[in-house]
């Protein structure tokens, strides 16, 4: 039976992600399926010519103005807002409509698991992104909406990155019910090496810094949740074995450099004084951080040392036992390259086994069960 729905697909350069993209949408029978191409150079456009229902061209526009093209070109009172990197499982449509109804929802986000390549880098974006809240976040990378509701609150097609963040917020003001969905998930898929994450961090930053400017004190809380976030991903690394740090160090500072980018971009304007005063004061805030972050990892570092002398009354000796320990860690765990390498294994095992011999001892000196 055929979903009363509009599918609307932005692509650029997706020939890589449209096809698997297409079949799961067939799978799901919506009454039409609209691609919006955005002057692709890698054939996308012609593989989208021979299964869509209608291709459309954005001429380069952008993301946003990509999908309000889509939206006004639709026949259908519901349409589903379908990412190229998004794989769509049998149903999946019919049980995001079921759900909207029954909840009454004006717009619902399918929940997104997210899978990487194999590789580091995208394995630890999609584990970030599975374990951090923004899976709860309603966004528009799978998302079923009421057709009248994006004509009404029409994406802003200036905005090159942060168009979710804005719409939801608009919508929140506009009182207009919104969800993600506890029933659905469709596959969300990241590709490959550090070049795909670091555009993602930019991107994301870039589009929090814009959301600043356009929406003032409302977004300040989402503009500066990547850095709190970082520091507890930093601390969860722990636990892991310290395989996490390098992608959070760059997650935090793809971020950072994106921000101040998005707080910079006077192509959307900062409204009122007030405005503009907050955008500034947020910049030197944010531009503050290169100097603190620093700061604050010596800090923690000049406390373990103390920590380790205190415990054993001031000797040198075992200071440097216990951050050699704690260095060596870090180098064997960052600098390792395949753990099948035996020297690896037995590198990492030794300096593990010193780190936690060393801050044990360091531990129990201090709370005097050794002498």
């Amino acid at each position: 039976m055929t979903v009363p729905v509009s599918v609307i697909v932005p692509t650029r350069n997706a020939a890589h992600w449209i096809g698997a993209c297409l079949t799961g949408i067939e799978h799901n029978r919506p009454a039409e399926v609209i691609v919006v191409d955005g002057a692709s150079e890698d054939g996308t456009r012609e593989v989208a010519r021979a299964r869509a229902d209608r291709v459309l061209d954005d001429r380069g526009a952008g993301v946003a103005a990509a999908r309000q093209l889509g939206v006004e070109a639709a026949t259908q009172a519901w349409v589903a807002l379908i990412d190229a990197d998004v794989v769509l499982g049998p149903g999946a449509l019919a049980a995001l409509l079921e759900e909207a109804r029954e909840r009454r929802l004006a717009a619902l986000q399918a929940g997104l698991f997210s899978i990487g390549c194999g590789d580091y880098w995208s394995e630890q974006l999609a584990r970030h992104h599975n374990r951090g809240q923004v899976r709860d976040w309603f966004g528009v990378s799978a998302t079923l909406v009421r057709r009248e509701v994006l004509l009404t609150h029409p994406f802003d097609r200036s905005l090159r990155s942060g168009e979710d963040i804005d719409l939801r917020l608009r919508l929140r003001a506009a009182g207009i019910s919104t969800g993600v969905s506890q029933r659905t998930r469709v596959v969300h898929r990241f590709g490959a090496g550090y070049a795909f994450c670091r555009d993602q961090w930019l991107a994301d930053g870039q589009g929090l810094g814009r959301m600043v400017r356009s929406h003032g004190l409302r977004a300040l809380p989402n503009a500066l949740i990547p850095f709190p976030a970082a520091a507890l991903g930093a601390l969860d690394a722990v636990g892991e074995r310290l395989r996490p740090l390098p992608y959070f160090a760059g997650f935090a500072g793809g971020n950072w450099i994106g921000l101040l980018r998005g707080l910079r971009d006077r192509r959307v304007p900062a409204p009122t004084s007030a405005r503009r005063a907050l955008v500034g004061t947020t910049a030197v805030v944010v531009a503050s951080l290169l100097v603190l972050g620093p700061i604050a990892i010596a800090a923690a570092g000049a406390a373990v040392v103390l920590l380790a002398s205190a415990a054993y009354d001031g000797a040198d000796w075992t200071v440097a036992v216990s951050v050699a320990g704690l260095a060596g860690l870090a180098a064997v765990e960052l600098a390792r390259s395949r753990e099948s390498y035996a020297a690896f294994r037995l590198l990492r095992s030794g300096a593990w086994m010193l780190a936690i011999v060393a801050l044990t001892g360091a531990a129990a000196r201090l709370l005097g069960v050794i002498a």
